[in-house]
C-alpha cells in the first residue's frame, strides 16, 4: 500500500499545504495523515483524515466525513448494498466513486491482456489522462487520442479500446478504471495481478501509466506492457 496515501492526497487536491512526514526510507514522498475530530463542514471541505476507529482513510465532502467507497450519495444497483456484493444483473458492485459520486460496477477480467497505447514503445503521447478517479474521463481521452506521435493514421489505446467494446450481463457502457477505481477493487478483496488502470503516472505521463502491484500497491509501468484489465461501469 506504499502510493495509497500519496493517492488520496492526490485525488482531493490537496498538494501545496499538506503537512508531510517521511514513513519509509525507500520511498521518499509518503505523507503521514493523522486523525480530524472536527465536523466536516464548508470550511474543511476536501480535506482528508484517518479514522483511528474504523481504520479508514476519509474525505469531507462539505456535509460528511466519507470514506472512499462508502455508498452515499450513490444509488445501488438491485441486489446489492455493500461493496463486495454480487448484484442481480451479476455485476459485482465496487462502492461509491467520491469523485464523480456514481456507483461503479465491475465486469469479469477480460480473457486478454492488453497494453496502455498500442505496444509502442517509442513515439509515447502524453494525453492528460492525470485522474485518479474518473476513469471514465481518462478512457474518454485515451479512445480519442493517438497513442503514436510516428505512426501515420490513428492508433489506439488498446486498453480503453477493449473496455469500449465490451459487452457483459447486459451492458456496452464499460469503460477501463481510474487507479483509485482499481483500489476500490482490492478494498473488496478482488485478486489482482498487474491490473491496468486509466490514470497516467504523474512524475512520467508520457511514458508510464498507474497499475496494481500484486503485493496491492500502486506502481508506475511502461505504457507499451501488457496488463490484466477488469472494465467498470458507473450510474
Amino acid at each position: 500500500m506504499k502510493f495509497l496515501v500519496a493517492l488520496l492526497i492526490g485525488v482531493f487536491g490537496v498538494y501545496d499545504h499538506a503537512f508531510a512526514q517521511e514513513t519509509s526510507g525507500s520511498f521518499q514522498n509518503s505523507i503521514k495523515v493523522g486523525a480530524d475530530s472536527r465536523a466536516c463542514g464548508a470550511s474543511l471541505e476536501g480535506a482528508i483524515r484517518y479514522n483511528t476507529t474504523s481504520d479508514e482513510m476519509e474525505f469531507c465532502d462539505g456535509t460528511d466525513w466519507v470514506a472512499p467507497g462508502a455508498a452515499s450519495a450513490c444509488s445501488i444497483a438491485a441486489g446489492c448494498s455493500a461493496a463486495g456484493d454480487t448484484c442481480d444483473d451479476g455485476t459485482v458492485y465496487l462502492g461509491c466513486n467520491p469523485t464523480t459520486l456514481k456507483s461503479v460496477y465491475a465486469s469479469s477480467q477480460l480473457a486478454s491482456t492488453y497494453p496502455y497505447n498500442n505496444g509502442n514503445s517509442s513515439d509515447r503521447v502524453l494525453i492528460g489522462a492525470s485522474s485518479y478517479f474518473d476513469g471514465q474521463a481518462n478512457s474518454d481521452l485515451m479512445l480519442a487520442t493517438d497513442s503514436d506521435s510516428a505512426t501515420a493514421g490513428v492508433q489506439p489505446h488498446q486498453s480503453a479500446k477493449a473496455c469500449d467494446t465490451h459487452t457483459e450481463f447486459g451492458y456496452s457502457d464499460w469503460y477501463l478504471p481510474s487507479i483509485g477505481e482499481v483500489f476500490l477493487m482490492q478494498q473488496i478483496g478482488i485478486d489482482l495481478s498487474y491490473q491496468g488502470s486509466s490514470t497516467e503516472y504523474h512524475g512520467q505521463p508520457q511514458d508510464l501509466v498507474y497499475t496494481m502491484h500484486p503485493s496491492d500497491y500502486a506502481e508506475q509501468r511502461w505504457k507499451w506492457d501488457s496488463h490484466a484489465i477488469i472494465c467498470v461501469r458507473a450510474e
